[in-house]
């Protein structure tokens, strides 16, 4: 049963290799399209802000009334809106593009040792950063099948 399970481990380790450039690809990809959509609401920040200077030189020169304060109100949700979704997104588009990395960095140790030794301790940590492996009975055979239960492996 240990052979099976280290070799369920080891075509792991194989699979998260072979999609460690592909996963970065893509998560650079989301980078873009992010980044692009930050410099959207940037500029759309700078216009708001610009009105909203205009509100204020407007009142400073003694032109206060009602419609102006409404105005500014009117001006400030989008303005808060826009500055936090730029910081939710700022820390969202750190964390997608590092995710892939920091998973195969950590993953490339075990999956290392486990090649060159076989003990307990390694296996336990590849399969905490794999997920469980389900032990099924064969079909039409005598015995179990190993395999790895799926999921997201470098979600940050």
């Amino acid at each position: 049963m240990d052979v099976e399970i280290h070799s369920v481990l080891e075509e792991a380790a194989v699979t998260i290799m072979l999609h460690a450039d592909p996963l970065e690809q893509e998560a650079q990809a989301q980078g873009g399209l992010q980044e692009r959509r930050m410099e959207r609401e940037r500029q759309e920040l700078a216009i708001v802000n610009g009105r909203i200077q205009s509100v204020m030189t407007a009142i400073e020169d003694g032109l206060y009334t009602p419609a102006l304060k409404t105005r500014m109100q009117q001006l400030e949700d989008p303005a808060a809106r826009l500055r936090a979704s730029l910081q939710i997104a700022g820390t969202h588009q750190r964390a997608v593009l590092t995710a892939p990395r920091r998973f195969t960095t950590q993953a490339r140790k075990p999956i290392a040792a486990l090649r060159e030794r076989d003990d307990t301790e390694t296996v336990l940590k590849l399969r905490r950063m794999i997920g469980p492996v389900a032990m099924t009975p064969a079909a039409g055979q005598s015995g179990l099948r190993f395999t790895l239960r799926t999921r997201r492996v470098c979600e940050g």
